[in-house]
């Protein structure tokens, strides 16, 4: 009875849902420069969601379950400082972000939350290859609503037991009679 209760009250449960339709905003940003764009775009596939201005070789993809980031030719050289793509206002939950293609000494740190994903690159210059594409596998999810239990179950849980303690105690009096 008891692992029924438990599994009837069980809290939230997470659904995988595509990043496909969802509205999120990227700012992107250099160290010691600040941003060059604060931007929403809806996630779309396939299409290129963000194009950096002044650095329009470095288109940024999203698709269902991924972020694309692709370094090509003459961007290393124009960027030259680590960056930062800041993603936000995700309408489902972010419950991980790995990075799936790229050089993972290149990527300085990868944080998110609930709702937005940072991805802190080293600066360009420094890569082995300043020519590359990162991919950045995402799992999102929807919450499942908590399912309240009955108000009856956990009474005639409580009867019950009442009732079993009653019949134990009446059986020991028998037994000592």
């Amino acid at each position: 009875m008891a692992a029924l209760l438990v599994f009837m009250s069980s809290s939230v449960h997470a659904l995988p849902v595509s990043l496909i339709g969802d509205t999120i905003n990227l700012d992107f940003g250099q160290t010691g420069f600040g941003g060059f764009l604060n931007a929403d775009a809806v996630i779309s596939d396939p299409g290129v969601e963000f194009v950096i201005p002044l650095f329009p070789q470095l288109p940024v993809d999203i698709d269902a379950n991924s972020i694309s980031l692709s370094f090509n030719p003459g961007v290393a050289g124009q960027i030259g400082v680590p960056t930062t793509f800041f993603f936000s206002d995700f309408d489902n939950i972010i419950t991980s972000v790995t990075l799936a293609a790229g050089n993972a000494a290149d990527v300085a740190g990868i944080f998110f939350t609930d709702d937005t994903i940072t991805l802190n690159m080293h600066n360009p210059l420094a890569w082995s290859d300043p020519t590359q594409t990162f991919v950045f596998d995402v799992t999102a999810s929807v919450p499942m609503p908590v399912v309240p239990l009955p108000g009856s179950l956990p009474l005639s849980a409580g009867v019950l037991a009442l009732g079993w303690a009653g019949m134990r105690k009446k059986r020991r009096k028998s037994a000592q009679s």
